[in-house]
């Protein structure tokens, strides 16, 4: 398939601005035509009364080129594919045979060109569009046009490329001519750009001239804008805009002044859209349905409504002008919206269309003021001037005095008419001077100082006029309370040592004298001696942390008055002393880590909570069994712990110490004491080897004989007597290993008193012999068959096994008494009941197992 070529694709940006809108300053651009011959072989073929497509397509061609204007803003090339070139693959066949160059320059080049060439080769439309692409400068219009009588024959798919070249943004949609096509051949052309069908010689040369009078004459907009009288067409932003709305891009052509020229891209309709930016208004306007033909130019006047009109704003304070810097203003129209003012000299203005508005004007000094102005009616190019008075203030000045000093601390507020009018800030540099700007009026000063110690204060119907400056003073004398703490008259004070404030409950008791709302610490000023500033009111002080064996202390109700210094004494008390004598069977008594610890007395304690209570000291040893301590006045409770084995812990509850005064106390731990032990069995003095006789102490919350503190063991003095020597106490004892048949023997809560002998028996019975002679199934067991278990009879108190002596024979020594046997084979168990074995007899039974195997 063979084709003539003749493809104009305009580049983006080529004709329009990016944006669809024109200034009139824009530069005109050059554009660029390129021609691609098609010289392959299907060229041969006859059209138009025996002539060849390539001998009509050369008369057209040389028509069109010679018809062509030279213009100093238009060239054009030549590039042929399928004429053979040498050294070109088929469908590489491709070359620029003539560059670009002005219209007069090249034209006799070109038509020499195209009237030596022959078709011959194939038809590589892909490729010659992809080179074309290259052939172009980077800047100006850039214009191919494709008139073909076939299809691509080299396998591409040139609809693909040309899509790909206009989405890098290289070419615009191609204009394309199909000369004598079929239809299926037409449907496969016809999406590589703007399709034109030609079917002979008339119709080839007329889609031609249709594309070149597109592409060299395109429709032509001429507008002028104007606003009132005045010609505003360099200052206008215009844009057009195509029947949905959306901008298009237009190409300025040459400068404008008092008329912008655009180039459009195709005829149609469209709409022009001017806006118009003065003194910060904007403005607009347009004119639809403007019809637009290649090759004419149609002209459009853009009218504004008129230049917009100025507000000045002239503010005055009495007889002086108020500064632009202390105002702030805006213009307001429902149908325009609001505007802010800006700072014109020394004025405020704001640029504004013809309307009516309402300015808002706002002094911003002190204090601050705000006023209006209804319907001011401006006119196109107008300034009108707008009049705004405000009052003059006068000055609010307020001095505050703390203790006599100048001081910051206090909130100040000002009233009027019952409400909060504004809130003062002390000034900058001037301690205890407060000031505001306020209108003429009487206003109530309210004065809150911030330290501890003052109530509020109130100035009242201060008055003021415009122009004056009113000062006041409040003064704060503050109110005190002043405490000295004294121990045996003298200044006390010890470290971590408190005395706070509490507000006064009245329903509270004096021992609840902290749970109230507390206040602050009174602080200490000098040793003894504690003071602290606070407002009026009743109050509970608490001193704690008064050192060791000191209580805390309280005082109830304190009334501080205005202005006043409530002083107070706080006696701590003096030192007295505890002397204890430790004894034990008379004599003095004291062993290592032996301790006598002091606790302050609880009466809501019980005996046995000694030493649960607030720890106070411990009774150091002077010497052996004399102890002693100085300590505080108040009331102890005394703990002696660690007095050695068999020996409690002693107490002594109510210790009263006074101040000088000695209190002796005695504490008797207790003397020795002997316990006895008689062990017999079947009325004869026993004992076995590793027997032992256990002594422990005696814990009521523990059954378990043997798990309590360990005291001593039991010395056998003779066969079956056993004693010891331990201090008085209570007890429990333990008698184990006692031998085959003898279980472990416990006797409980024994009571031994110092000088005194505690005399128990242990009568463990005889022995005698348990012998069962089982078998199962008529045979005689073995213990790889059955575990036979021996338990005190009506009990689960586990005794020993049965021994197998023989084939079926099982037996042990048991003390006297009544036993049961459990048989098991490890899954289900038969109980022999009953047995009861006598001293020195021997008790047989036979026994068949029933368990099933």
């Amino acid at each position: 398939m063979a084709c003539l070529c003749v493809l104009a694709i305009l580049m983006a940006g080529l004709w329009f601005l990016a944006a669809g809108s024109t200034h009139a300053g824009a530069a005109e651009e050059k554009t660029y035509i390129e021609f691609i011959f098609d010289a392959s072989g299907s060229m041969k073929e006859k059209v138009d009364g025996g002539k060849t497509r390539i001998e009509v397509a050369k008369e057209v061609i040389k028509e069109l080129v010679e018809s062509l204007e030279d213009r100093p803003d238009m060239e054009i090339a030549l590039r042929v594919y399928g004429s053979m070139l040498p050294g070109k693959p088929s469908c590489q066949d491709s070359g620029l045979l003539q560059p670009f160059g002005p219209v007069g320059k090249v034209r006799a080049a070109i038509l020499k060109i195209v009237a030596s060439l022959n078709p011959g080769g194939m038809t590589p439309i892909t490729y010659s569009l992809e080179e074309a692409a290259k052939d172009f400068p980077k800047a100006g219009r850039k214009v191919i046009v494709l008139v073909t009588d076939g299809e691509e024959s080299c396998g591409a798919n040139p609809c693909i490329t040309s899509r790909k070249l206009q989405d890098a943004g290289l070419i615009l949609k191609p204009y394309v001519v199909g000369f004598g096509l079929s239809a299926a051949a037409e449907e496969k052309v016809k999406c590589i750009g703007n399709y034109y069908s030609a079917k002979d010689r008339a119709g080839l040369s007329a889609a031609l001239k249709s594309i070149v009078v597109e592409v060299v004459s395109p429709p032509l907009l001429e507008v002028e804008a104007w606003a009132g009288e005045t010609n505003v067409t360099a200052r206008t932003n215009i844009e057009v805009l195509d029947a949905d709305g959306k901008p298009v891009k237009a190409t300025p052509q040459g400068p404008a002044g008092q008329v912008l020229k655009l180039a459009l891209p195709a005829e149609g309709v469209y709409a022009v859209k001017g806006t118009l930016t003065v003194e910060g208004e904007t403005l607009s306007a347009s004119q639809p349905n403007v019809t637009l033909k290649k090759g004419e130019t149609t002209k459009v006047r853009l009218d504004f409504a008129g230049l917009p009109g100025k507000i000045v704003l002239v503010a005055r304070m009495g007889d002086r002008v108020v500064p632009a810097s202390s105002l702030k203003a805006s213009a307001y129209s429902e149908e325009k919206g609001r505007k802010d003012f800006g700072v014109q000299g020394d004025r405020m203005a704001v640029a504004v269309a013809p309307g009516k508005y309402s300015v808002q004007c706002t002094y911003t000094g002190d204090p601050q003021q705000n006023r209006t102005v209804e319907n001011v009616e401006v006119k196109a190019g107008e300034t009108k001037e707008v009049a705004v008075t405000f009052d003059q203030p006068g000055k609010l000045r307020l001095k505050v005095l703390v203790d006599n000093k100048p001081s910051n601390e206090a909130r100040v507020s000002v009233h009027q008419n019952q409400k909060l009018y504004r809130t003062l800030s002390p000034l900058p540099g001037e301690r205890g001077v407060f000031e505001c700007g306020v209108l003429e009026g009487a206003y109530d000063i309210q004065v809150t100082p911030s330290v501890a110690g003052f109530t509020e204060q109130w100035v009242r119907d201060v008055k003021v006029k415009a122009g004056q400056t009113v000062e006041k003073q409040v003064a704060f004398n503050p109110s005190k309370i002043r405490v000295k703490v004294t121990a045996e008259g003298k200044p006390f004070f010890v470290e971590d040592m408190r005395l706070m404030l509490y507000e006064h409950d009245p329903e509270k008791r004096d021992s609840q004298v902290g749970s109230e709302e507390y206040v602050c610490d009174i602080e200490m000023v000098e040793k003894g001696l504690f003071e602290v500033k606070i407002k009026e009111g009743v109050y509970d002080l608490l001193a704690v942390n008064l050192g060791t064996g000191y209580a805390d202390k309280t005082i109830r109700k304190l009334e501080i008055k205005p202005g006043e210094t409530l002083e107070k004494s706080l006696e701590i008390g003096g030192m007295g002393k505890v002397t204890v004598k430790v004894t034990s069977g008379g004599k003095p008594y004291s062993v290592g880590g032996m301790r006598l610890m002091l606790y302050e007395h609880d009466p809501e304690k019980r005996d046995s909570q000694v030493g649960s209570e607030e720890y106070v000291c411990d009774i150091e040893m002077v010497e052996k069994g004399l102890f002693e301590v100085k300590i505080k006045e108040g009331v102890y409770d005394l703990l002696a712990v660690n007095l050695g084995t068999g020996y409690a812990d002693k107490t002594i509850r109510k210790l009263e110490i006074k101040p000088g005064e000695t209190l002796e106390k005695s504490l008797e731990i207790g003397g020795m004491g002997r316990i006895i032990v008689k062990v017999t069995s079947g009325g004869k003095p026993y004992s076995s080897e590793d027997m032992g006789l256990s002594l422990y102490e005696y814990d009521p919350e523990n059954r378990d004989v043997g798990s309590e503190e360990w005291v001593c063991h039991l010395e056998e003095v003779e066969k079956g007597l056993f004693e010891a020597k331990v201090k008085e106490g209570v007890y429990d004892l333990l008698a184990y290993n006692l031998g085959e048949g003898f279980q472990d023997r416990s006797l409980r809560q024994l009571e031994i008193q110092g000088g005194g002998t505690l005399e128990k028996s242990i009568n463990l019975g005889g022995i005698g012999k348990l012998r069962l002679r089982v078998t199962w199934d008529g045979k005689a067991c073995t213990d790889e068959d059955v575990r036979l278990m021996v338990n005190f009879a009506g009990t689960d108190d586990y005794v020993c096994d049965l021994e197998m002596v023989r084939e079926g024979v099982f037996e042990a020594k048991l003390a006297e008494g009544e036993y049961d046997v459990e048989i098991t084979d490890g899954f289900s168990s038969q109980w022999v009941r009953g047995l009861v074995v006598t001293s020195g007899g021997t008790l047989e039974q036979d026994v068949e197992i029933t368990l099933e195997k």
